[in-house]
């Protein structure tokens, strides 16, 4: 009976390991297609949009497939670099919504340390107007 018990384990072990590789695998490849439509089309927000969604995607079943055991591939800087391979250092250079995001975080950052203290309103003011000409 224990043998029994015992196979059973082993084998539903490996049908889960089998459809962990083949949803890695499956993710890996519509990471790569994606790549290749922006490839097609670097300009294209909506496939580079497809191409992130993708990207996290794959690197999301890769970090879970990793567990404790270590780090995954891919992780957003990654992906970024990926992007940026595919289409050429100066697309990657035109585009705006990095700066943005820079920009709101930095203000998140300030406002933050206005909350707890650390800056005045006048220095968090001041923070702010020289974040916003810059």
């Amino acid at each position: 009976m224990w043998v029994g018990i015992l196979v059973g384990a082993v084998v539903f072990g490996i049908l889960i390991a089998m459809a962990n590789a083949k949803a890695l695998g499956a993710a890996r490849v519509a990471y790569e297609t994606a790549l290749e439509k922006l490839s097609a089309a670097p300009h294209d927000n909506d496939l580079r949009v497809a191409a992130l969604s993708a990207g996290r995607n794959y690197a999301t079943i890769a970090r879970k497939q990793a567990g404790a055991k270590g780090v995954a591939v891919f992780d957003e800087i990654a992906l970024q670099n990926d992007l940026t391979a595919r289409l050429g250092s100066g697309v990657a250079a035109s585009t705006p919504a990095p700066a943005a995001e820079d920009r709101v975080d930095k203000l998140s950052k300030l406002a933050e340390l206005r909350d707890k203290g650390v800056l005045t309103a006048e220095e968090f003011e001041s923070e702010k107007r020289k974040l916003l000409a810059s």
